[in-house]
């Protein structure tokens, strides 16, 4: 890219002096010298309230776990791979096959487990929807997923 621009600016702009827009001769030329566009800064600003999301889930997520290392011993006669978590099961249909249990309400355990996931997820996906507009790529948002362990099939149905 080529263009001109007045000494008295370049001056400024070489001794780290900021400008605002209406002292540029191109309203950009300071995020052009710095590197970053408006949308890098959204984009940065996305990945950090994502992650910041991302963290809170996982903060629940880690409850759940709980609860399902408690009682699924007894309750879950067998559940099926669906990602990061076992309880992830509960996101597919047929997920979780109970066993049966003389002391612990199983069906009302998995809703409840049910109940806490839903929360989960949509926490998950109404902050993946914020970062997908604030343009955070989307090996960025399966990264970040990943790292936290809210990774599960088909959670972007």
């Amino acid at each position: 890219m080529a263009f001109a621009v007045a000494i008295d600016h370049a001056t400024q702009l070489l001794n780290g002096e900021r400008m605002t827009d209406n002292q540029t001769p191109l309203g950009s030329l300071t995020q052009i010298l710095d590197g970053r566009s408006d949308g890098d800064q959204l984009r940065t600003r996305g990945e950090q309230e994502y992650a910041r999301a991302l963290d809170t889930a996982a903060r629940g997520a880690t409850e759940i776990d709980s609860f399902w290392t408690r009682y699924a011993p007894g309750c879950v006669a067998s559940a099926m791979a669906a990602g990061d978590r076992p309880w992830f099961a509960v996101f597919t249909s047929g997920g979780v096959r109970l066993g049966s249990s003389t002391t612990i309400d199983c069906q009302g355990w998995l809703d409840a487990v049910k109940t806490r996931a839903e929360t989960v997820r949509a926490d998950v996906e109404r902050a993946a929807e914020a970062a997908r507009q604030r343009g955070v790529f989307p090996g960025t948002t399966r990264d970040l997923r990943r790292h936290y362990r809210l990774q599960w099939t088909g959670w972007d149905r």
